[in-house]
């Protein structure tokens, strides 16, 4: 994905091929010559640029958050914006033009589309077993994972309003709890349910119009505290870091890591001894770090710079991103 983003900057470059020892490598979008052309090439723009806004559910209802607990949050004016809406907010993602949001409700077996800005009704668009929390991609793919009850968990992507999904059979017997695509949509961290506590993994993803799931590699985190044996959490925050929420053997209280894709922890950014985090949400971006959670006694930090933390709302149940 850099190798070909680098390209595009060069006006002269019209198309990609790339070959692996005089092989042809097959790369995401490209035709059946083998080549990726200027119109794909967007599509591995890395980690965004963009500076998010923070979202929350606050007495059932989808607010904006703000800077810091001096404000109040922001009302908005969309479909999950009352808590009449028809069904409870379990989850929730924003498009990146802003103008859906798709919920995962309370049961985890139903998604629904709403708009982020127009009180309109929400609409049921798919029903499943157990959804995790679904997710966006930066082209408007959205993507969730599917608990069935055949015990093999199912990846979902919803392209150009058609659906698509393909069994991840390597997570056969386990449940999934949480993932995160990462900005170049080729890897896939998730966090699943081991024999001995929760376990994280790193999938590759493949395929245009057939998705291809595979390559399952487990990820041991050893921290100075042990290692991480229960995971809560876990989000990119560029295309090589990751954030992970979770605890140890030695420590049952919960922390926020940063950690490298394979797996080598860098540090311990949590805000204290005596904040006890439940989630944490991240937006990937090119330059800083957009990186929330939320405590157990429902109130929101906003991660300012390593071991500064800053509150900004309180009595929330469920945090997320928007561009």
């Amino acid at each position: 994905a850099q190798v070909v983003w680098t390209l595009s900057n060069f006006a002269q470059v019209r198309t990609v091929r790339i070959l692996v020892d005089d092989q042809p490598f097959t790369i995401r979008g490209q035709d059946s010559a083998g080549l990726l052309r200027v119109s794909q090439f967007a599509s591995f723009r890395p980690s965004s640029s963009i500076t998010p806004n923070a979202l929350a559910v606050v007495n059932s209802e989808l607010v904006g958050l703000p800077q810091d607990s001096t404000r109040p949050v922001e009302r908005l004016s969309g479909t999950f914006s009352t808590a009449s809406w028809g069904d409870e907010i379990g989850r929730f993602t924003v498009s990146p033009s802003e103008d859906e949001v798709v919920v995962v409700n309370g049961v985890g077996n139903r998604l629904y589309s709403g708009s982020m800005t127009a009180d309109v009704p929400a609409s049921p668009i798919l029903d499943g077993t157990i959804f995790t929390d679904p997710q966006f991609d930066d082209r408007g793919n959205l993507w969730v994972i599917d608990n069935l009850n055949t015990g093999v968990p199912q990846l979902i992507r919803r392209q150009a309003m058609n659906w698509s999904q393909s069994s991840i059979d390597e997570l056969a017997g386990h449940r999934v709890l949480s993932f995160s695509l990462s900005p170049d949509q080729t890897r896939l961290a998730v966090i699943f349910q081991g024999s001995e506590g929760t376990e994280v993994g790193m999938l590759r993803v493949r395929g245009t119009d057939q998705l291809v799931v595979d390559g399952l590699e487990r990820i041991v985190l050893n921290t100075a505290r042990g290692e991480l044996k229960d995971s809560l959490g876990l989000g990119w925050a560029n295309d090589t870091r990751l954030f992970i929420l979770g605890s140890t053997a030695d420590d049952e209280h919960s922390s926020v890591y940063s950690t490298d894709v394979d797996g080598a922890v860098r540090e311990s950014v949590s805000p204290g001894a005596d904040v006890e985090a439940v989630a944490l949400s991240v937006w990937p971006r090119a330059e800083g770090v957009s990186l929330i959670i939320r405590t157990s006694a429902g109130r929101v930090l906003k991660f300012e710079d390593r071991f500064r933390w800053t509150q900004v709302a309180e009595g929330v149940s469920l945090v997320g991103w928007a561009p």
